[in-house]
């Protein structure tokens, strides 16, 4: 009974210092001044990514945290997502496509609605994560300068439609430039408000769009194999392997 006791009191006080911690790191979510200049900062963070640059980004490549490999055909509306032994044809439109696994594609519906559904879910997160930049002046959409004293003005997005979790707000810590280094999250997701997360090991892709391709937030988070192209075949030699989708 000794050994049963220490284990509960163990963990009481892991879930205890677990509560404690989270209490000290939350931060309660800023507000800022919106108008004008909150939408200048905006559009000075996109120049600063490459916006244009990532609206010339016909196709792109990557792989986000070592496990979720993507392959994005923004021209045609597709995207590939592979995951462990399945993988997902989508049309981002609408997120229906075709799943597989193993290589077999997976005819029962209950299974095949529910890999379809896991691959929008990743697809739309990592998809945020390698550039976010595009929707910040999208309907839904708020932007707000938030004053940090002795640093370049930050700015606060907040989403009220949209994503996998509307509601979440980040605000972007900035360099002279209007390039990100790093955000504060406020999302559903998260029992903390106000996570830290670094933009880091910016790449620029072959159309000028700029590329964040490390993050840290207590774990560095990678995206790593990244490129790009005019086509798919561009960036992976072979047969379309979107062709399934027109059959």
């Amino acid at each position: 009974m000794k050994w049963l006791k220490r284990l509960l009191l163990g963990l009481v006080i892991l879930i205890g210092g677990v509560v404690l911690f989270a209490w000290l790191q939350n931060e309660p979510r800023p507000t800022g001044e919106a108008g004008p200049a909150a939408d200048a900062l905006a559009q000075k963070i996109q120049a600063a990514v490459g916006l244009e640059g990532w609206r010339a980004t016909k196709v792109v490549r990557f792989t986000y945290a070592g496990r979720h490999h993507i392959l994005w055909d923004r021209g045609r509306g597709l995207a590939r997502v592979n995951v462990g032994d399945w993988s997902v044809l989508l049309r981002t439109r609408d997120f229906s496509g075709r799943a597989y696994r193993g290589g077999v594609e997976v005819t029962d519906p209950q299974e095949k609605q529910a890999l379809l559904t896991e691959a929008e879910k990743w697809f739309v997160n990592d998809g945020y994560w390698l550039f976010p930049f595009e929707g910040l002046f999208d309907q839904g959409v708020t932007r707000a300068v938030v004053s940090r004293p002795g640093q370049p003005d930050g700015l606060l997005i907040s989403y009220a439609s949209g994503g996998v979790t509307p509601g979440d707000a980040y605000l972007w810590e900035l360099d002279e430039n209007g390039r990100p280094i790093a955000w504060k999250m406020w999302v559903s997701v998260l029992p903390i408000g106000g996570l830290r997360a670094t933009w880091e090991a910016w790449e620029k892709l072959p159309t000028g769009a700029q590329i964040s391709t490390e993050h840290q937030l207590g774990l560095r988070v990678r995206v790593q194999d990244l490129s790009s192209g005019d086509s798919v075949a561009a960036v992976e030699p072979g047969p379309d392997p979107f062709l399934p989708l027109n059959e």
